[in-house]
């Protein structure tokens, strides 16, 4: 009832390869590789698997019945199955998995339970044959002993079923040579001929039999299919396609904002999304051959060197022109020459504009606050000048109190400027250290009424304009020491947020605390809660705060005090 024939052993080996694709590929799912061309696959090489374990079982046995029904089985049912798993890969694959619909998908489901229960019942439906002896023979140099094999007789319903399967295969195979033909200029040539190969080569092997070069009795096709998916598991494993496939262009640049061109080495376009068609205005949806300086040719300046490169540019050649940092990144396959470029393109016109205004806002302001300046100064210079001769001649508590008033006039113009310029949108911040910029600021003032403590990490730095971050702090030391009695210690560190990150900085005292319901109160303008204070210094700590578009909070410490922290960056970009 068994045998051993000379085809069991390969048959088993390109069967064990097989279903080590099979479990490669559920190793990828698992791993959250959720493609349906992944999922695609690893039904065509299960299914290849079921075919070639069919086979072995055909090989092995020998009574005719039992040979027959396997045989039917696997040409009616299996190999069409296979083929529609095919069809469904190529189609997931080259992103055309619309294609493959729910109706497509349940006739291959009613193919199986149909022609499977007719081939069941009728094991000769699509051949019949009688059993023969092969003599002994030498196989690679080992002899094989007498085995059985079966000679069909061919009926019409397995000529039905052989045109059926070429039109299915044929229309797989029409699809991925189209889509290798169209990337034939991208990423690795030799990627694209393993995989044409791959799926071309049962085609090849059928022709082979038809024209009666292979015989039949060799299972030829088996082995083509096998052949077919150890080839095409080399090019995974080669080439990591399950990892960054064709397909996940589709997914990834397809759907961005940013405009993305590939080209070759010479300017020729090989790809780009539709951001790229939408941006340049594009007549036709494609520039796919075309030279990239046809379609936009300020990007096309960048391909004149083989490195990358990053620039902004004003875009011209549109109706209206728009401005773009546009980046080339080289496409490397080997350490020499690269084999094309990515550029993208990002429109940066708003951005552009809101810098000009905020320029123009900042002129205007500088100029208002120079005329104020000069027109307030000159007039209280020439008064204290007069109050100083007065004071000479005549003592008195009244002019005394003038001397206050000139003294308070003069705060108030630099606090007025202190303002404008905390206005002052801040557009090309600098890094900076903190620890020596504070040190520097605290010495500056030198209160001999407060300490200073510094706990921040080494070389710690934050970026902006360092003539305001020195106001904001002076304004911070000078509120900690004038709002407390006493001897002050002021503490500048890195605050802990409720996110559990960590960013910006903070300014403590250890002095009485400020009333929390006058937490929402203290950074308005005018607001003092002292004698003879302008109730400014608190406001020009937030606008320049807000200058750098950073944010400000104060509570509370639990040893007593008040704390003012500064989030320099947002609770997203803190998490990143």
């Amino acid at each position: 009832m068994f045998q051993l024939s000379p085809l069991v052993a390969p048959l088993i080996l390109v069967g064990c390869a097989t279903m080590a694709l099979t479990v490669y590929g559920i190793y990828y799912h698992q791993k959250g590789y959720r493609q349906q061309y992944l999922r695609a696959f690893i039904c065509y090489v299960g299914v290849l698997s079921i075919l070639l374990v069919l086979t072995v079982a055909a090989e092995i046995t020998t009574p005719l019945e039992w040979r027959l029904t396997i045989l039917n089985l696997g040409n009616a049912v299996v190999i069409p199955l296979l083929l529609y798993t095919f069809l469904w890969f190529t189609l997931s694959y080259t992103n055309r998995r619309v294609l493959f619909t729910r109706l497509l998908g349940f006739g291959a489901l009613m193919h199986v339970l149909i022609i499977g229960s007719v081939v069941w019942a009728n094991p000769t439906w699509m051949y019949t044959g009688y059993m023969t002896t092969v003599e002994p023979t030498s196989v690679f140099g080992v002899t094989v002993g007498s085995y059985v094999t079966i000679e069909r007789t061919l009926k019409t319903p397995f000529y039905a079923w052989q045109l059926y399967s070429y039109a299915l295969y044929s229309v797989g195979c029409v699809v991925l040579l189209q889509f290798l033909y169209v990337q034939r200029d991208s990423l690795v040539v030799s990627q694209i001929l393993m995989i044409g190969f791959a799926f071309t080569l049962p085609v090849i092997v059928n022709v082979l039999v038809f024209l009666h070069i292979v015989s039949p009795q060799s299972n030829p096709m088996q082995f083509a299919f096998g052949g077919s998916a150890i080839l095409f598991g080399i090019s995974i494993i080669r080439y990591r396609l399950f990892e960054v496939a064709p397909i996940g262009r589709k997914i990834a640049v397809e759907q961005m904002n940013t405009a993305v061109v590939v080209t070759t080495i010479t300017g020729r376009v090989i790809d780009h999304n539709v951001a790229f068609s939408s941006r340049i205005e594009a007549e036709n949806d494609t520039f796919v051959g075309s030279q990239l300086s046809a379609a936009l040719p300020e990007a096309a300046t960048l391909l004149d060197t083989t490195g990358a490169m990053k620039v902004e540019q004003t875009i011209e050649s549109t109706a209206q022109p728009w401005h773009a940092i546009v980046t080339k990144s080289p496409i490397k396959l080997q350490a020499t020459q690269p084999a094309g470029f990515v550029i993208t393109i990002e429109e940066i016109t708003a951005q552009k504009e809101k810098e000009q205004t905020l320029e123009q806002q900042n002129e205007q302001l500088d100029r208002f606050a120079s005329v104020v300046s000069h027109d307030l100064r000159g007039p209280l210079q020439t008064a204290k000048g007069y109050l100083s001769l007065a004071q000479d001649e005549h003592r008195s508590e009244e002019l005394e109190e003038v001397r206050k008033a000139h003294d308070r006039m003069e705060t108030m113009i630099e606090e007025f400027l202190a303002l404008s310029r905390a206005k002052t949108a801040v557009v090309d911040p600098d890094p900076i250290e903190l620890e020596p910029f504070i040190t520097r600021v605290w010495g500056e003032r030198n209160p001999t009424d407060a300490t200073l403590t510094v706990e921040l990490p080494p070389g710690y730095e934050i970026s902006g304009d360092a003539v305001l971050l020195a106001r904001l702090f002076e304004n911070l030391f000078q509120n900690a020491v004038e709002h407390n009695e006493g001897h002050v210690t002021v503490t500048v560190g890195v605050p802990e947020f409720g996110d559990g990150t960590q960013g910006g900085f903070y300014v403590a005292d250890n002095g009485t605390g400020i009333p929390p319901k006058e937490h929402d109160d203290i950074f308005e303008y005018g607001y003092s809660d002292r004698d003879g204070g302008t109730g400014l210094g608190l406001a020009i700590v937030e606008s320049l705060v807000h200058a750098h578009e950073w944010d400000i909070s104060v509570r509370n410490r639990s040893d007593d005090g008040a704390i003012f922290e500064v989030a320099t960056h947002t609770a997203e970009e803190r998490q990143r």
